[in-house]
């Protein structure tokens, strides 16, 4: 199994590679990373993934420990939100 961080998860893009990953059966979502969506749940921003996503968004500090239980990160985000 491919642990997997997605940094960037509410965007476009983000939502787009949560959709994809989600269903692929050798990967599991560690943590969804969301600057205006921190502590809310996932499928409360998108609610087509309901039933499907059961994670919290986490802050970038969050992110930052938990990259030790993951063995791949997605960064899909603009450059000036991760400075």
């Amino acid at each position: 199994m491919i642990k997997v961080g997605i940094v960037g998860a509410t965007g476009y893009a983000g939502q787009q590679l949560v959709w994809l990953l989600q269903k692929h059966p050798s990967t599991e979502i560690v943590f969804l990373c969301s600057h205006s969506y921190e502590n809310t749940l996932y499928n409360d921003v998108y609610k087509n993934l309901n039933g499907f996503i059961d994670n919290a968004c986490i802050n970038i500090q969050e992110a930052e420990y938990k990259l030790d239980c993951i063995n791949i990160l997605f960064l899909v985000t603009s450059s000036w939100q991760i400075l």
